[in-house]
């Protein structure tokens, strides 16, 4: 079976994301950062197996394979080079779902910086926005949290997270959080 493209462009996404914003930055800087990220294909890791080529065909062919095709352009192949060719349209197929993907998870991870930043500096009443980390898992480990908003963002708000408050929301396979020195609430 061929791997879920869109959780596989996620997951990259994330890795690439956490390698190129270490430690906490300004959430402008950061989306900066991701701005810059690429994606990174490899049809070997996604699909090296022939059967796992024709998985690929099937379930994405119909939303991906016009685009794949114009990849593909008009490259010919001999009737021995079947196999090549249904290898070069399954990678095409793949690559192209795949940059969609993280496209499209790329472009939700900027806007909730944008929105997680914003609702930090209101949740936890500060006067400026918070610096933002990113990470894979939740930097907050089993802290308990006290409230959560609608879209599931974590509320540390009792000091528990080493005398500091914080938030901490998933966005795909990213964590985005913050930890602030702040007053307990009365």
């Amino acid at each position: 079976m061929a791997r879920d493209l869109e959780q596989y462009a996620q997951d990259a996404l994330a890795d690439s994301v956490t390698d190129a914003c270490k430690g906490f930055m300004d959430a402008a800087d950061a989306i900066s950062a991701i701005e810059d990220v690429e994606p990174e294909f490899d049809g070997d890791s996604i699909c090296p197996y022939y059967g796992q080529q024709d998985d690929v065909v099937n379930e994405y062919e119909r939303e991906f394979g016009n685009d794949a095709e114009d990849l593909i352009g008009e490259t010919t192949y001999k009737a021995t080079e079947w196999q090549e060719a249904k290898t070069a349209y399954a990678y095409a197929i793949a690559y192209t779902a795949y940059s969609s993907y993280f496209s499209t998870a790329k472009q939700e991870l900027i806007e909730a910086v944008e929105e997680f930043a914003d609702d930090a500096q209101t949740e936890l009443e500060l006067e400026d926005r918070p610096q933002v980390t990113f990470s894979t898992t939740c930097i907050h480990g089993w802290a308990a949290h006290n409230r959560e908003l609608s879209d599931g963002t974590m509320i540390f708000e009792s000091r528990q997270l080493d005398g500091c408050n914080g938030m901490a929301r998933e966005i795909g396979s990213v964590w985005i959080s913050c930890c602030v020195d702040a007053p307990v609430k009365a």
